[in-house]
């Protein structure tokens, strides 16, 4: 459960930031 969960949170972080970088670049890119 605990390494579920942590893989959880792992993979949300990773798609968060993914987000964020793709937001910064298309507003720099504009």
């Amino acid at each position: 459960m605990v390494r579920t969960l942590k893989d959880q949170w792992f993979a949300l972080a990773l798609g968060a930031t993914a987000l964020i970088a793709l937001f910064w670049l298309e507003l720099l890119a504009t």
